[in-house]
This record gives C-alpha cells, sequence and structure tokens, in this order.
C-alpha cells in the first residue's frame, strides 16, 4: 500500500475477496488503533481495486487478545470484524 503502513496479513481470496488482518497483541489501546489501521487499509485496497468503499468482497479483520469498549463500538459502526482470542 502506498500509505507507507503494511498490514500484518492479506489474504487474496477467489474472485475480488481480499481478507485484511490486523493482529494486536498488546493492550487495549493499541487495539482501537489496529482496528483504525485495517479499516485505513481496506478503503485504500478499495480504491486501487476501483471497488466501492463499503463493499463485502474486501474485508478488514483484528485479532486481538483484549479489546476495549471504545474498539467495539468502532468496529461495528465501520464493519471492522473484530476477533477475540
Amino acid at each position: 500500500f502506498d500509505s507507507g503502513e503494511i498490514a500484518d496479513l492479506v489474504f487474496f481470496g477467489p474472485g475480488r475477496e481480499v481478507k485484511i488482518i490486523s493482529v494486536c497483541t498488546q493492550d487495549s489501546d493499541v487495539t482501537y488503533i489496529k482496528a483504525v489501521k485495517a479499516k485505513l487499509w481496506a478503503t485504500e485496497m478499495s480504491i486501487e481495486r476501483g471497488e466501492v468503499l463499503e463493499n463485502e468482497f474486501i474485508q478488514p479483520y483484528v485479532v486481538t487478545t483484549q479489546v476495549n469498549e471504545v474498539t467495539t463500538v468502532f468496529c461495528e459502526q465501520y464493519n471492522v470484524r473484530l476477533l477475540k482470542i
């Protein structure tokens, strides 16, 4: 991506499907930043591929061990899938 940031994992599936994974093993405040970055990477990937910004093909994910309420609300509002392990 051109933003200078690097996504933790990007999976290219069949057709137009892309899954962008951001992994966070630190405290819940850092998880919020990782969620925002996952959404930004998904937005950038949508623009690069000529997709509409909100589409079902490019999906941002955050995998984390801890999550706070602010991160949960952000993920729900901006369609970032939150996976707590």
